[in-house]
């Protein structure tokens, strides 16, 4: 699936975990009350339906960082 990204969207800048060694042990992730409350609010079959969707963009997430981080395409040298 495609995901549109249009200016008109609110941004959402990841914390800079690389640079900074131990930013979630000092940052735990945590679950604003405002979410749990949606959360716990949905139906069974609703929360089901989004666990999915939002594991689907986890694995994509991941897939995306392991082909970046694949040694022909970047080098560790490079990272020194």
């Amino acid at each position: 699936s495609v995901v549109d990204l249009t200016d008109s969207e609110a941004k959402f800048v990841l914390p800079n975990c690389f640079g900074a060694r131990g930013f979630l042990e000092k940052f735990p992730p945590a679950v604003a009350d405002t979410e749990k409350s949606i959360i716990l609010g949905m139906t069974p079959a609703a929360r089901e339906a989004q666990l999915v969707r939002d594991t689907a963009v986890v694995m994509w997430l991941l897939e995306t960082a392991l082909v970046l981080n694949n040694e022909e395409t970047c080098p560790a040298a490079e990272l020194k």
